[in-house]
């Protein structure tokens, strides 16, 4: 039977399942101060990172949508002139 996943929304929520900016890092080959500059500046952890941390999140009972990430054209950006 396959286990239903909870849904987290913030930046901090993801850290603190993965447990801590130290094992983010960890799991992303990053060091802790890159994972604390990412939520000091963006609040959204790089999109190259998606999968390995959407892995992980699940392998804990979670997950989390992907506006956390930085991808373009997610709808985040009010640009008109996008086509």
């Amino acid at each position: 039977m396959k286990r239903q996943l909870q849904p987290i929304w913030t930046f901090n929520e993801v850290v603190d399942v993965l447990g801590g900016p130290v094992a983010v890092g960890r799991l992303t080959g990053q060091t802790c101060a890159a994972v604390c500059n990412w939520r000091r500046y963006r609040g959204l952890f790089p999109s190259k990172y998606y999968f390995c941390m959407r892995a992980a999140l699940a392998d804990e009972g979670y997950f989390a949508p992907i506006s956390l990430w930085g991808f373009y054209g997610t709808g985040e950006s009010n640009n008109e002139q996008a086509a």
